[in-house]
């Protein structure tokens, strides 16, 4: 794609709301740290929430979840996107659920289009009433 689009944010929350007619998003219970019962840690689901602008024409959004001390994968999903004007905004929502987050620690929330990443963000998962 060109140009590429520049990520405006790259949000976790338990929830989002989308606004009807408006179409405004509520993020709801955003996370950064999640104290977990026990490990591995199966969640119920959370939202990865990107806002990007700046491209133009069709490309492929993808997000990848990973430890970064070993590059091990827990979650890659990928998904057609389309700028059909570099100053209109896209938002992509995608839910994780069904995945395993073996140990605590931190974990890489990358965004990427066309295989570049274009944003990242960590989520540190740790035991209930401790840290790593």
């Amino acid at each position: 794609m060109t140009p590429m689009p520049v990520t405006l944010s790259l949000s976790l929350s338990d929830y989002v709301i989308i606004e009807e007619g408006t179409g405004k998003a509520s993020l709801i219970g955003c996370l950064a740290t999640q104290p977990v019962p026990s490990f591995p840690w199966r969640p119920r689901g959370f939202f990865v929430v990107a806002e990007l602008t700046g491209g133009r024409g069709p490309g492929r959004l993808g997000v990848s979840i990973k430890r970064p001390d070993t590059d091990e994968p827990i979650l890659r999903t990928e998904a057609a996107v389309y700028f059909r004007d570099p100053f209109v905004m896209v938002r992509y929502i995608t839910r994780v659920t069904d995945r395993s987050f073996p140990v605590p620690g931190r974990y890489a929330v990358n965004l990427f289009v066309d295989g570049e990443m274009v944003g990242q963000r960590m989520l540190e998962v740790i035991p209930q009433g401790g840290s790593t």
